[in-house]
């Protein structure tokens, strides 16, 4: 079963899409980490807040849902994506190492390193496996048959 409906045109067009996903999610990041003070400074107690998490989960969640029209993986990866960036932020917490982390890291930094993480987990076009390498299917330009990737613009038949 295909994970997505959404059929693109080429590679250029997935790319677009996936990287407005990856601006969404970092403009939440920003949102709930840099933008509410008052949540930032109950990390340093807690890691991620039950706020943040919540918020993040349902935003990559429909971010998702918007790029698979898949409800039950969107679902499925969100939480799975959380609950990795918790367990992270428990490792440091359960060592007593959490508090002089979060001492040293401006906001800012915390943002970068949990985009990278989320961005790594989806596709960082720098390894595999990825949770978004079996989303985009693509039309073959010459014959319209639906693949898994193209060869300038064309399926490997073509």
């Amino acid at each position: 079963m295909s994970i997505s409906s959404i059929v693109y045109n080429n590679q250029y067009e997935w790319c677009n899409v996936r990287d407005n996903l990856y601006k969404i999610i970092n403009n939440s990041l920003i949102r709930c980490i840099i933008d509410d003070t008052h949540e930032y400074s109950q990390m340093g107690d807690v890691g991620f807040t039950d706020k943040q998490r919540t918020y993040l989960m349902d935003i990559i969640e429909n971010e998702l849902f918007k790029i698979t029209f898949n409800e039950e993986w969107s679902t499925n990866i969100s939480f799975n994506i959380i609950y990795g960036i918790q367990g992270f932020f428990q490792g440091f917490i359960k060592n007593n190492k959490w508090k002089y982390i979060y001492n040293c890291l401006k906001p800012e930094d915390i943002v970068d390193i949990l985009f990278d993480n989320i961005k790594w987990q989806l596709d960082d076009d720098l390894h595999v496996p990825c949770l978004l390498e079996d989303v985009p299917k693509y039309r073959c330009s010459e014959c319209n048959q639906v693949v898994d990737y193209l060869i300038n613009d064309k399926c490997e038949n073509c």
